[in-house]
């Protein structure tokens, strides 16, 4: 019993001395506004909500129709760019497994095929999203960061007080970031896209903030992910 306490003690000890890096985004496109801490497009067809909270970021948004008609996404013809580094939302292929597995990829959030019964399942991805009148989709497939970015050179730590931010790591441009991401969309009001429009926003690390993990969820936002340092 007093071993494992000691191993208890141990593991917390070591939770709260880890260390994360907060990034901080902001728009690089100026085709975006923010509602309720969200980066927001919208137009008069389709509204874009995006929501980046998590470890190493997400790629996640939702796509409103406020049409009183249908809407269609063409994922074939839509990617997310990771600085000029293309992923494709769409990939043509129907996967068949017995066992439950996570696929890595760099930059991929997450992806499980088949299931843990041993039954096999035909998985066929979805080249085309139909989304009803006054309907809501939502994509969260890519990373916004892979674990090559997690030490940032020439930054220094910065610890998070009781109550305030003391200093912030190291400011970043649209034009010098070393993160930067874009999400690029395709759609119609035609299922055979006979007229097909598009949406491209972009997105930046403005500055970044090292503090204790234990600190994290002080920050819990939208606009912002984290990145986790190895000891």
């Amino acid at each position: 019993m007093k071993s494992f306490l000691i191993l208890i003690i141990g593991l917390l000890t070591l939770s709260s001395c880890s260390i994360v890096q907060i990034m901080f985004t902001e728009q690089s496109s100026n085709n975006l506004k923010v509602e309720k801490n969200k980066y927001v497009y919208e137009n008069d067809t389709i509204k874009l909500i995006y929501d980046f909270w998590a470890e190493d970021g997400v790629m996640g948004f939702e796509i409103e129709n406020k049409l009183d008609i249908p809407i269609y996404i063409d994922w074939k013809k839509s990617s997310f760019i990771s600085s000029k580094n293309k992923f494709d939302y769409y990939l043509d292929r129907e996967t068949t497994n017995s066992k439950s597995i996570s696929a890595y990829r760099p930059f991929l959030f997450h992806t499980t095929i088949g299931n843990s019964e041993g039954t096999s399942v035909s998985i066929k991805e979805e080249r085309i999203t139909f989304i009803p009148p006054h309907a809501v989709s939502a994509q969260a497939k890519y990373k916004i960061c892979s674990k090559e970015y997690i030490i940032m050179r020439g930054i220094k730590k910065s610890y998070l007080g009781d109550t305030k931010i003391k200093e912030k790591i190291r400011n970043f441009t649209s034009e010098n970031a070393i993160i930067s991401f874009r999400n690029f969309i395709t759609y119609s009001t035609k299922e055979n896209f006979e007229y097909e429009k598009y949406i491209s926003n972009g997105f930046y690390v403005k500055y970044v903030i090292e503090t204790k993990a234990r600190k994290t969820d002080l920050f819990i936002s939208p606009q912002k992910f984290y990145l986790r340092v190895p000891r």
